[in-house]
This record gives structure tokens, sequence and C-alpha cells, in this order.
């Protein structure tokens, strides 16, 4: 809808952040397990273990030629803060964000319909 809005409403040249709720990476994980009916995790990695895979499974590609399980880039997406200020979208497209456990189960749906779970 935004999208549509940007076109209709928008105004020229202008860019527009569309942001979501703001979640902490254990929140989406006990989203997920919530969905699926999962032992909700009480904690996630430490950053330290998280940092020690990295360099782990990079040296183990070195070896065998596969991608990383856990690159240093999603490590710091993962363990990263991420914040989005989607103010003007609101005002302007009347944009509207959807609660995290509503995407998660819209993305859930999605991936089922698409034979991707």
């Amino acid at each position: 809808t935004a999208h549509i809005n940007a076109v209709d409403m928008g105004r020229t040249g202008h860019n527009y952040l569309l942001g979501g709720v703001e979640a902490s990476f254990l929140d989406v994980v006990n989203e997920i397990e919530k969905l699926l009916k999962k032992k909700i995790s009480p904690r996630v990695q430490p950053k330290w273990l998280l940092k020690l895979f990295v360099y782990m499974f990079g040296f183990k590609s070195f070896f065998d030629g596969k991608e990383p399980k856990l690159t240093y880039e999603r490590y710091k997406r993962a363990v990263g803060y991420i914040r989005c200020n989607f103010d003007k979208a609101v005002k302007e497209l009347d944009y509207k964000t959807t609660p995290l456990d509503v995407m998660i189960k819209d993305s859930y749906d999605w991936l089922i319909s698409e034979n991707r779970l």
C-alpha cells in the first residue's frame, strides 16, 4: 500500500523509508518459536561466542571453499541495532506498521504457499 501511495501521494524526488516495529533478534526468534509451537528461547548466544564462530567458519571455509555459515556481515546484522525513522512516510503516505507477530505469520503463510517450507 505504501508503494502505491508513494506514486499517488508522494512528492517527486523525495524518498520515503518504510520501517517497522522495533524488535530485537530474540523478539523475532521468539515469535517464530511461538508460531511453530516450540520452546521459547530465554536468550541468544553472547556476542563473543558468535564472533568466535565467525572466525571458526571462516577458517573452515578457507580449506573447503564453501561459503561460511556465519560471516562477519551476518554477525553484524544479527547483533547490531538498526533504527529507521519512517515518520515522513506516516505523515505523507498514510503509512502504517504491522505488528511483529502478524509479519511473521504472513511470511510463514507465504513460504508455505510457495512450497518453500
